[in-house]
């Protein structure tokens, strides 16, 4: 998800894909060992790279992982993600109302707005 207005770029990542460490939900698969473990590392480069990239060009990078999803957590993540997205941008209530996040925050191809 882009967020040109805030200059945030909030990646949604699967625990099991994107190793995420001591999370019950990545466990490296017991067959085929090899092939899994290669292309997890190869995800796990991958994102780095990517962040690095992102915060060279001045974009502010934040992951949230699938297992801050479930039910018990979400609300309390989602709150947590908004504080971190208004962080930089000043009053906490800026992002009510009108300037609430929508549509039109979202990355279209421009430079300097990635497209992730």
């Amino acid at each position: 998800m882009v967020l040109p207005k805030y200059h945030t770029v909030v990646f949604v990542n699967g625990c099991f894909w994107h190793m995420h460490e001591d999370c019950t939900k990545h466990a490296m698969p017991k067959s085929n060992v090899e092939f899994w473990s290669a292309k997890l590392l190869r995800n796990r480069d991958r994102d780095a790279k990517q962040h690095a990239e992102l915060e060279a060009m001045g974009w502010r990078v934040i992951v949230v992982w699938e297992c801050e999803l479930g039910k018990k957590v979400r609300e309390e993540r989602l709150e947590r993600l908004y504080r971190e997205i208004m962080a930089d941008a000043g009053d906490v209530n800026d992002a009510v109302g009108d300037d609430a996040v929508g549509d039109d925050d979202v990355g279209d191809g421009r430079p300097g707005s990635p497209d992730v």
